[in-house]
């Protein structure tokens, strides 16, 4: 499961990051900024996903105690079956 989560997270920014790149030398193509957008809002739906059932995607994003810091507390990403 949490490889095809993966997986489905590198494609969805591979198609944001591709979109963004080509709406940077046609700023004014009005379908790319809107392929952009509902590509980046699903990106955004599907990384929360990840988060809420596998646990935080990076660390400098997950909120930590003030008296310790939890990110140590769960698995690697290599000790995840």
């Amino acid at each position: 499961m949490e490889h095809q989560f993966l997986k489905e997270l590198a494609e969805k920014s591979f198609a944001a990051l591709d979109l963004q790149l080509y709406i940077d030398t046609h700023p004014d193509d009005a379908a790319a900024i809107a392929r952009y957008n509902e590509s980046v809002r699903a990106l955004s739906r599907l990384q929360a996903e990840y988060e809420k059932t596998i646990g935080p995607l990076y660390s400098f994003v997950s909120p930590s105690a003030d008296t310790r810091f939890t990110w140590v507390d769960t698995a690697w990403p290599w000790e995840n079956d």
